[in-house]
């Protein structure tokens, strides 16, 4: 709501991937995208080459996957729950969705060093 009207309506997902105006973005800037997202979200479509040594449930939430991913230092096979390939998770693009703000990350536990900086896509808001 904003000034007592109703701005939007939708899930939480909706709201952090789709916000319908200003208002909205900056309302959910500083909620956890990796808390609420699904895998299903931000994944590419999967080709028949798709062959990847880590494997992830399209269900499965953002920060419940990313710790192997990003260990792994490549891209992961998403499966649905009958453990067919429905498409692929791109590091970057995991990346882009946990550090919309654009900060300097020192994991060096995940191949990133202090002088490296993560990119983040541009326009995106930073939840």
């Amino acid at each position: 709501m904003y000034d007592g009207m109703i701005v939007q309506i939708g899930t939480a997902v909706e709201l952090l991937t789709n916000p319908s105006n200003d208002y909205v973005e900056e309302f959910t800037k500083n909620v956890s995208r990796g808390k609420l997202l699904p895998v299903s979200v931000i994944m590419d479509q999967a080709d028949d080459e798709t062959r990847l040594n880590v494997t992830v449930r399209q269900d499965e939430r953002l920060s419940v996957i990313a710790d192997p991913i990003l260990a792994s230092h490549q891209d992961a096979r998403v499966v649905d729950e009958d453990n067919h390939v429905v498409g692929v998770l791109k590091r970057q693009k995991l990346l882009d969705a946990l550090f919309t703000d654009g900060s300097t990350r020192n994991w060096p536990c995940f191949g990133l060093h202090s002088s490296e900086r993560i990119p983040v896509a541009q326009g995106e808001s930073a939840i």
